[in-house]
């Protein structure tokens, strides 16, 4: 079972902080860095293509709509014309 989200921020190691962190470890958070930026990027550039491709669906799906509305629109006029 998860344990709920604290409503504390999140504080900075004080190892960290104080540059108390010897050369290694300090290597070894610089890897995990360094590889949740490119998680990170990768992430960004899929949603982009996500909005990229449902702007062109609403687009579509718009001009649809615009044009069954005229036909929507045109239709009682075209009875009354015929009788």
């Amino acid at each position: 079972m998860r344990r709920p989200i604290g409503t504390n921020p999140a504080r900075t190691h004080r190892s960290f902080a104080s540059g108390a962190l010897t050369p290694q470890e300090a290597a070894s958070r610089l890897a995990r860095l360094e590889f949740d930026v490119v998680r990170l990027e990768r992430e960004i550039a899929s949603t982009e293509q996500r909005v990229a491709k449902a702007r062109s669906a609403l687009a579509r799906n718009t001009s649809d709509r615009e044009a069954l509305l005229k036909v929507i629109a045109r239709e009682p006029a075209e009875r009354s014309e015929r009788h």
